[in-house]
């Protein structure tokens, strides 16, 4: 009787101590309103790490996370807004995923002493959305360095003081809009200080749209130069201080469906790769007006894409002719030779670089043909360069989609 009973009590101990080694709890998720709630976490939940619901936290008192250093993972949303004396987010260190796909964001709203996000220097993953807003002294996005993966969409809006992005150097996907100044219900947010965007120098991917707006003191985007897809709409407003668009040259003109450029006083120069491409096969509605000029109006900004300073167009004796152009994949490069020589062929795209080139040696009087083939390049404009001795001849070739 005695050895069944210790057995029981063995059993039920090694029971008691799996269920205090359970590392997950709260799937009601929890509200700290309080420095004394946060203070006391590990006591009223001793080994929970991974916090299966939301978690907000929003009290007029609270001045450390600290207490919450114990957390690894929340799988549903994070609140973190209205505490006018929390000056930074040590404490949720050891943090290093929100949400699952899709669902779970971070919101970071209206906390007035926190200047930027350190404290949260592990966190690689947030499922959902990430929303940076009405944030008056944070100055950058330092804290974030780690963040790999945003799901749903990163949005930074009406921060006051906000100088740069600086922290999100490792950002490579976001899984839903990019808006910076443009507020989640499409009304203007302005960062009117926001100069400087190049700590997105990873981002490869936007799944939705590219929405870049009010904000006045930014005059380039250079650090997109890494983005090659987008999902939708690409959104150009009222930037007063920006001049071109250098930064967007890399974007699949395929991931575009929508393209505005509006408002933005002092933009001159549209015709990146990026633009002219989707202008020679638009998938969808174009709007570009109240700009500088030379990006005025989409007849503008067509001149300054069929214009390429890199290669001239020479009168040749020699005649010259593309079929078909469009192209799909190969086209028939005709070329009548009055006098034996050597021919160089270049692709350029609409910045004036050469991708690619054939060259023939001692070619023979009389009608030539010669093959281009095309098939891996991007839809849009590009310029066929024939240089036949001294002389050139040039020809733009529209490449188009099966």
């Amino acid at each position: 009787m005695k050895k069944l009973t210790f057995t029981i009590i063995l059993i039920l101990s090694q029971i008691l101590l799996f269920a205090q080694c359970d590392e997950s709890c709260l799937p009601e998720g929890i509200i700290f309103t309080t420095q004394e709630e946060i203070d006391d976490f590990q006591i009223n939940y001793p080994n929970c790490t991974e916090i299966e619901g939301d978690v907000s936290i929003n009290g007029d008192n609270i001045t450390s996370l600290n207490g919450l250093s114990v957390l690894t993972s929340i799988k549903g949303y994070l609140n973190i807004h209205e505490n006018p004396l929390l000056e930074n987010l040590s404490g949720l260190d050891n943090l290093t995923s929100i949400g699952d796909w899709i669902l779970g964001h971070l919101l970071i709203m209206d906390n007035i002493a926190l200047t930027n996000l350190s404290g949260l220097e592990s966190l690689e993953f947030i499922g959902g959305s990430l929303r940076i807003l009405s944030s008056s002294n944070i100055t950058s996005l330092l804290g974030l360095e780690s963040l790999i993966t945003v799901g749903g969409d990163l949005t930074i809006e009406a921060n006051i003081s906000m100088i740069n992005l600086n922290g999100l150097e490792s950002l490579k996907s976001i899984g839903g809009d990019l808006r910076i100044g443009i507020a989640f219900n499409g009304w203007g947010a302005p960062n009117p200080i926001l100069a400087d965007i190049s700590a997105l120098e990873s981002l490869t991917s936007i799944g939705q749209s590219l929405r870049i707006g009010l904000n006045d003191s930014l005059t380039n985007l250079v650090g997109l130069n890494n983005l090659t897809s987008i999902g939708h709409w690409l959104e150009i407003i009222a930037n007063n201080s920006l001049t071109n668009l250098s930064g967007l040259d890399n974007i699949d003109a395929g991931s575009i469906g929508i393209l505005t450029i509006q408002g933005n006083e002092l933009l001159s120069t549209c015709d990146v790769q990026s633009i002219c491409d989707y202008l020679a096969t638009p998938n969808g509605t174009i709007e570009i007006h109240s700009n500088a000029p030379g990006c005025n109006s989409q007849q503008e900004v067509e001149e300054a894409c069929d214009s390429i300073t890199l290669v001239e167009n020479i009168s040749a004796e020699h005649e010259l002719a593309i079929s078909p152009n469009p192209i799909k994949e190969n086209a028939i490069l005709s070329l009548n030779l009055s006098s034996p020589g050597s021919i160089d062929i270049c692709i350029y795209n609409t910045t004036g670089i050469c991708i690619k080139t054939w060259r023939y040696c001692n070619v023979q009087p009389g009608q030539k043909d010669f093959v281009l083939n095309m098939s891996k390049f991007r839809a849009g404009i590009y310029f066929c360069r024939v240089k036949v001795g001294n002389e050139m001849i040039t020809k733009k070739i529209i490449r188009i989609n099966e």
